[in-house]
């Protein structure tokens, strides 16, 4: 039984309540996801759900950063009870700038792009479609990276995959030391936050040492990964077809 946390139309509070109490009692990880259904249903809303989606996203980045917060949501978008496209547009915007700091967050944010970004792509966004495709567009600026507004569910889609590709290869060539990427001079749509970060000197030096380096190894782990994403996906014929359309209609954009 879903708990009750917050007042009427507390979506959020709800949606906590139920993930703290299904992770308290052990549940599987499909029950937990029936409790997240649950939710949605006593909310009277449809799925995928919007809303839902934007819960779990902001509570993994990073109020409750946890591997079993992390497994729920890649639960919740294989049950499609959140649309994958819509859950990562929006971890890439804030998991990217911060996958230095929290390079755990990263490596399950690359898992999910590497389970997600070409399978799961065209999804029905469902009723809530037109709320999706908002958020999607306000999350990762795609028009003003167009130029125009008005996209609809199908610009959405494209754009996404360029966006995603853009900002993985800005992310890997900075941390291979390169100052600048494809997006150089394109500050607040392309911009990669929270780089390279100086090492803190203090009386628990050793400590801290061990942990930067443990950083280091993992981040170091991180770009070759994400590297392997990168491929993946432009060698996806799919991919590669809405490549081909966005240099073919370059000066729409």
């Amino acid at each position: 039984m879903v708990p009750a946390a917050g007042p009427p139309g507390d979506m959020e509070g709800r949606v906590m309540a139920a993930v703290k109490a299904s992770e308290a009692r052990g549940d599987p990880l499909l029950v937990r996801a029936v409790e997240l259904a649950r939710v949605v249903a006593g909310e009277g809303a449809s799925i995928p759900n919007a809303d839902l989606a934007g819960i779990l996203v902001s509570n993994l980045c990073f109020a409750h950063n946890s591997p079993s917060l992390w497994k729920l949501v890649g639960q919740a978008m294989a049950s499609r009870l959140v649309c994958p496209l819509h859950v990562l547009a929006l971890l890439t915007t804030r998991v990217l700038p911060q996958r230095r700091a929290q390079p755990e967050a990263y490596r399950l944010y690359l898992e999910l792009v590497k389970c997600n970004v070409t399978s799961s792509l065209f999804m029905e966004a469902g009723p809530n479609r037109d709320k999706i495709t908002k958020s999607v567009d306000d999350a990762l600026q795609l028009s003003k990276i167009c130029g125009f507004s008005g996209l609809d569910f199908r610009h959405v889609i494209i754009m996404f995959v360029l966006v995603v590709l853009t900002k993985l290869i800005d992310s890997i060539l900075e941390d291979c030391g390169f100052p600048y990427g494809l997006s150089e001079g394109q500050e607040n749509i392309y911009s990669i936050e929270g780089g390279r970060q100086p090492m803190d000197v203090d009386a628990k030096r050793v400590s801290s040492d061990k942990q930067n380096e443990h950083r280091e190894q993992l981040c170091r782990k991180n770009t070759v990964m994400a590297l392997d994403v990168l491929h993946m996906m432009v060698a996806d014929r799919k991919i590669q077809s809405f490549l081909r359309l966005i240099f073919l209609n370059m000066y729409v954009f």
